[in-house]
């Protein structure tokens, strides 16, 4: 089993900054959160935290965009590519 994860920042000139920085801050959240999330006092983390049920508003959501893809290869060679999106 093989896993891989990407996000695309685009074709600019500014994509590799873009891409470094987005990569630094998914690291940095991951350490930060995995030594200090249990340390911070609920009361805290209510105020800051998106309460349940909300979320963003239908135009907001109209205007995003995801592609999930997803590929195999049977034992006998064939590919295969599912998109979602």
């Amino acid at each position: 089993f093989e896993y891989a994860e990407q996000m695309s920042v685009g074709r600019s000139v500014g994509a590799p900054v873009i891409a470094a920085i987005s990569a630094a801050g998914n690291v940095a959240t991951m350490e930060l959160g995995s030594r200090f999330a249990n340390r911070v006092p609920q009361h805290l983390l209510d105020r800051v935290l998106p309460k349940p049920g909300t979320g963003p508003s239908d135009e907001v959501r109209e205007r995003g965009h995801y592609t999930v893809e997803t590929y195999t290869t049977t034992t006998t060679g064939a590919r295969y590519v599912a998109r979602m999106s």
